[in-house]
């Protein structure tokens, strides 16, 4: 088979199509190999290696993401510091420059905020993922 017919998966940065293709390969792997006439042992085996298969892709998925969201964490504690300036603006004609340059920065939280939530909501719902904490737990 040359490069040119087989699909080459790039696991450093994977895409969630990817993603989703690598478990629904796996799932398919699966899916024939229970149904031929291996002997037991072989099966057991096969399925034993797809099943540590899918957990270690499963913590990859989560470790992207918490890294993901860690990421955002830390460009929200840069950009606080920033802001450092909007301390000097007082009611009394305010610089236009710097309320503009504030409000981009405010911009620029809420948009790491955001994203920083979906990466966690993500990991939350992912299938077989970590469980959402019970209502009243942090």
């Amino acid at each position: 088979m040359t490069r040119d017919t087989l699909t080459v998966i790039d696991n450093a940065s994977p895409t969630a199509g990817h993603r989703r293709g690598l478990r629904e390969a796996i799932g398919q792997v699966r899916t024939v190999v229970m149904n031929t006439a291996l002997d037991c042992a072989c099966r057991e085996k096969v399925e034993s290696a797809l099943t540590r298969m899918e957990q270690m892709e499963r913590r990859k998925e989560q470790k992207r993401l918490l890294t993901a969201a860690h990421d955002q964490q830390h460009k929200i504690a840069a950009l606080l510091g920033l802001l450092y300036d909007f301390d000097t603006i007082t009611g009394a004609d305010p610089d236009p420059s710097l309320l503009a340059e504030a409000s981009l920065l405010f911009d620029d939280i809420a948009a790491a905020a955001a994203d920083g939530a979906a990466r966690l909501r993500e990991l939350l719902n992912a299938e077989d993922g970590i469980a959402p904490p019970a209502s009243g737990e942090a």
